[in-house]
């Protein structure tokens, strides 16, 4: 793929993207919003995902041949009702589950990667440029947050809403970025794989791009952002190398530069006992969260390795053993792979993880930038968990489909 230009998409097509991304499980409004109201909208949406996607292709796209298969879509749909069935839970959310598997699976055999990666990149760079310039607002001119509707989440935490950006209300000082998204480690994948999907689009340099993920990653203030932009970095240089990049490539390192540099001296943001690093330490909720992700979600998978014992099993269980390993309860289960394993079952989770691996290894086609996505993306998944998203189901689907769409992106 050479350049954006080179392919018209449809409005319909961001309009879809558009919609799957804000009306999803991981925004605040329709994902952990303690008004039910807009949680029931987006159960509806899921309903309605599957003859959406099928009218958006007679609609835009009616002629066009299928770029997929749906046979690895059927399996996974297949385990996973299953798994419910065996395990008593066979209803309503089973069902929507598996509903947003085939959506996938038929979203990816009539839209071609390129259509799909420039949709998503443009939407995301979007809320990128909102989320930054309200993270500025709202630190130069804080009284104008009060004039913002509130929104609580299940947590009972309030947050400033503006659709397209949300900031934590009792947070004091410089405001972790976070989009719509429930909370900034979600937002990161979002951006980080706009950010991928715009490298390998565009074969020149795009500056104002580049400054926009840049500082909506450093603005997460999150851990596995900081290492995810490291990749992002390199990714830069080999992708750019020929094309007069070392000399942006010096900007940025000084960019980079200066901000920890600020950040060093006049906040504790980049201390070991401040808000970003302080997460690789034992005593700090986050590190022990993703632990014990790993760990107690291995003790469920042994109960049960073949199916898996079921959502429902899965929440109690995770409680019951961290409280029995570590004496007091946990209750952050944010490991994607280990939670689809324990929920039901390795093969369903290991099918999934495969299929999210070869998404991101054969995005492109040299080695050094394989290794430049995948493994920052891995990481990202293992601490997060977004198991009730069509859109992981997409970049699945097209990971099971690749040898339609391997050559698309340059």
């Amino acid at each position: 793929m050479k350049k954006n230009n080179t392919i018209s998409i449809h409005w319909v097509d961001y309009l879809f993207i558009f919609l799957i991304i804000f009306i999803s499980t991981e925004t605040i409004l329709f994902g952990t919003n303690s008004n039910l109201t807009f949680v029931s909208m987006r159960k509806i949406f899921t309903l309605l995902l599957f003859p959406l996607v099928y009218i958006k292709h007679q609609f835009v796209n009616p002629h066009v041949a299928p770029m997929g298969r749906m046979d690895m879509g059927f399996v996974l749909g297949g385990i996973l009702l299953l798994s419910s069935f065996l395990n008593g839970e066979f209803g309503p959310q089973a069902m929507m589950r598996a509903l947003l598997i085939f959506s996938g699976f038929l979203y990816v055999r009539y839209t071609s990667l390129k259509t799909f990666s420039i949709a998503f990149e443009k939407i995301i760079f979007i809320i990128a440029i909102f989320s930054i310039l309200v993270e500025v607002i709202s630190f130069v001119a804080p009284f104008f947050l009060s004039l913002v509707p509130e929104i609580e989440n299940t947590g009972g935490v309030s947050y400033y809403n503006l659709l397209l950006a949300t900031i934590h209300k009792g947070w004091e000082g410089l405001v972790r970025l976070q989009g719509p998204f429930r909370e900034p480690g979600v937002a990161i994948i979002y951006f980080f794989y706009a950010f991928v999907f715009h490298i390998l689009n565009e074969d020149k340099v795009n500056y104002l791009r580049i400054i926009v993920y840049f500082a909506a990653i450093v603005f997460s203030f999150s851990t596995t952002g900081y290492i995810s932009l490291v990749f992002i970095l390199l990714l830069l240089i080999v992708k750019y190398r020929r094309n007069g990049f070392k000399k942006s490539y010096i900007y940025l390192v000084v960019l980079l530069s200066i901000a920890i540099i600020s950040l060093s001296v006049y906040t504790d943001f980049l201390s070991s006992e401040g808000l970003v690093f302080s997460k690789v330490s034992n005593e700090e909720h986050s590190f022990l969260a993703r632990q014990y992700s790993f760990l107690t979600n291995w003790e469920i998978i042994k109960t049960a390795p073949l199916l898996g014992v079921g959502n429902e099993q899965t929440s109690s269980m995770f409680s019951s053993i961290n409280y029995r390993l570590e004496g007091y309860t946990i209750s952050d289960n944010t490991n994607l792979y280990m939670i689809y394993m324990a929920t039901y079952g390795i093969v369903y989770g290991l099918l999934c993880t495969f299929g999210l691996f070869l998404f991101d290894y054969k995005l492109t086609n040299t080695k050094k930038q394989r290794y430049l996505v995948c493994v920052p993306l891995l990481l990202l998944f293992a601490g997060e968990a977004m198991f009730e998203n069509i859109l992981i189901f997409i970049l699945i689907a097209y990971g099971f489909n690749m040898k339609y769409h391997q050559n698309e992106l340059s």
